[in-house]
């Protein structure tokens, strides 16, 4: 007796991520099993049961619905657990096996769901490469674009501790001799940061490293690199995304180096006891400074004040031209509330735009990319006037994207808006009925509908294959009968009938008397008692495309929404250079409310 085909091809696939947790899609769920399932049942609180698997006893198994993932998947996520995302690639057969592949390994700093992340704090996952007492540092966090590298050569553990420190890393990725040397680190002995986690040692080869960043970052930025151990810990640093995303990156175009002397140096024992940005009390953000100073409206402009706390500028140039438009927005109270209510409507342009470079956005992000980006244009348009340098350079640096947010605009359904409820309301082809049968009737078709505007992607009139798709659907009764009559009408066969069974489809019915008016074109396919049945060319056709309707309208939104993220894709870095500015206009505001309210 052996393992079940299916049970050959998971055992297949964990074999290749046996540190993960392999979420192995079964229809609408997501099953463990066998070790997997005994960990996942202990952690997610999940009842634990058995499949036939081909051995005497049965495999473990527990399951989470593919709907609701993320919130399971979080909870792995943040007990430091990695999970591989087992997707059917093929439909259902009924006789071949499905074909399954991973198609993404989620872990702690690979992170893009909004539901995991945290929004005033950046997720990093970094990466360290020591050779000869010195210790190349690159860290990056994926949801926003950030790329940074710092190289230590001095006072080694000291700063590097001081760094792990600063940035709270969600993940480390190291080589071997790094591993050994982590354990001398003050943090790690006390538990203060995530555990150092050992990675192929091909990836930190400088020549693998090096091919790895050359796609991702100019030659002039490479050049500037000073220290092969950087490009080692960077590359190695890309290497691993590409593995755990399996795509390329689009959304890092530049690694900047962390350099100490631009900013006021704090170290890990004093950022703790001036409680910056954490509480000695209960390691929480209330009652810190930045607690005091955050009255940002957006999770990028928070995750900046932060950084701003943590690295003090010490450019005098650059604190008088913040000082001074600080001081032009809190004499201005009409302009200051006006900035902040368009940034009220102004999403995470950083998390949305790293979706769409990885591929995972969804209908609902191009709706908030596109408010968002819409409100960039305007901050842009109320910056312009503002005569002050810092002014001037935001709005210089915020560009305008009137043409990518009309097109999302014209192009992506909205279930929620008032448009949409309208067409769903002319879209019923019965008039309500006042008895309390076809009032459920009623409730039970608008909920369906409902639901199909929820799936819905793209608007009518977009793509006319999907439109026809869509109108099979919706219509196919009234398609049928139109071609019936159509029939009727032509042949001269007044009492021709529609029907359909299981054998052959659709087919068209003459009664024995009126025989002889069937034309050439008409296939006879039965003999019944009350006449003969018939298909045509057409009738084939038009039954091909209704029964496939609902596969070709999935089918076609696939193919278009593809394209459709290849062409919101072409400005991605515009996306993350606008964010930023809007971000750094987010702090300054916050700082002029914070001045007003407490008279600064």
């Amino acid at each position: 007796m052996g393992l079940t085909t299916m049970m050959q091809q998971y055992l297949a696939i964990k074999e290749q991520y046996k540190d993960a947790i392999v979420f192995f899609r079964l229809g609408d769920f997501y099953e463990m099993f066998f070790d997997d399932a005994i960990t996942a049942s202990r952690e997610l609180e999940l009842t634990l049961t058995g499949r036939d698997c081909g051995l005497p006893e049965r495999a473990p198994m527990c399951g989470v619905p593919h709907h609701a993932v993320e919130t399971y998947l979080a909870r792995l996520i943040q007990r430091g657990y990695h999970v591989a995302i087992c997707e059917q690639m093929t439909p259902p057969g009924k006789r071949e096996l499905v074909k399954r592949q991973v198609v993404r390994l989620v872990t702690p700093g690979t992170v893009t769901e909004n539901s995991i992340l945290i929004e005033d704090k950046n997720n990093y996952l970094l990466s360290a490469y020591s050779q000869d007492g010195k210790i190349g540092v690159a860290w990056a966090d994926i949801s926003t674009g950030e790329f940074n590298y710092s190289f230590i050569d001095e006072k080694v553990n000291s700063a590097f501790n001081d760094l792990l420190s600063r940035i709270e890393p969600a993940e480390i990725i190291c080589n071997d001799t790094m591993l050994s040397e982590s354990h001398k680190l003050p943090i790690v002995k006390n538990h203060g940061t995530r555990p150092f986690g050992l990675y192929n040692s091909k990836a930190f080869s400088y020549q693998n490293a090096l091919e790895k960043l050359k796609p991702q970052i100019t030659s002039k930025n490479l050049q500037a690199i000073r220290d092969n151990r950087c490009i080692c810990a960077a590359g190695a640093l890309i290497a691993y995304i590409e593995e755990t995303q399996k795509c390329a990156l689009k959304n890092f175009s530049a690694l900047t180096l962390d350099v100490t002397n631009q900013y006021m140096y704090i170290d890990a024992n004093a950022r703790r006891t001036l409680e910056l940005t954490q509480s000695l009390a209960d390691d929480g953000k209330r009652g810190t400074l930045f607690w005091c100073l955050d009255r940002t409206k957006t999770g990028m402009g928070a995750r900046l004040l932060k950084r701003w706390i943590e690295k003090p500028e010490i450019n005098e140039t650059t604190i008088t031209q913040r000082l001074e438009f600080v001081d032009t927005l809190q004499a201005n109270a009409v302009l200051c509330q006006t900035l902040r209510d368009v940034l009220s409507n102004t999403y995470d342009i950083e998390r949305l735009t790293s979706r769409l470079a990885f591929r995972s956005i969804v209908p609902a992000d191009f709706l908030a990319l596109s408010r968002s980006l819409h409100s960039a244009t305007q901050l842009k348009e109320l910056l312009q006037p503002i005569n002050v340098p810092l002014a001037q350079t935001l709005a210089e640096n915020i560009y305008d994207f009137t043409d990518e947010y009309k097109l999302i605009d014209a192009v992506i359904f909205d279930a929620n808006s008032k448009a949409s409820e309208e067409e769903f309301e002319g879209e019923s082809e019965e008039p309500q009925q006042s008895d309390s049968q076809n009032k459920k009737k009623d409730k039970s078709e608008e909920k369906e509908k409902k639901r199909e505007n929820r799936s819905r992607i793209f608007k009518d009139g977009y793509d006319a294959a999907l439109d026809e798709a869509r109108s099979l659907i919706k219509n196919s009764k009234k398609i049928l009968k139109g071609m019936l009559e159509a029939e009727k009408e032509t042949t001269g066969i007044k009492n021709l009938k529609l029907g359909f069974n299981n054998v052959f489809g659709y087919y068209l019915e003459v009664p024995k008397a009126q025989i002889d008016l069937v034309p050439y074109r008409y296939t006879r396919k039965q003999t019944v008692a009350t006449g003969e049945r018939y298909v045509t060319e057409e009738l084939k056709e038009l039954e091909e495309k209704i029964l496939h309707a609902q596969e070709n309208v999935e089918n076609r939104e696939a193919e278009l929404y593809q394209a459709f993220i290849d062409t919101l894709s072409q400005r991605i870095h515009d996306y993350l250079h606008t964010a930023r500015h809007v971000a750094m206009l987010d702090v300054l505001l916050s700082f002029a409310v914070v001045a007003k309210e407490n008279n600064y």
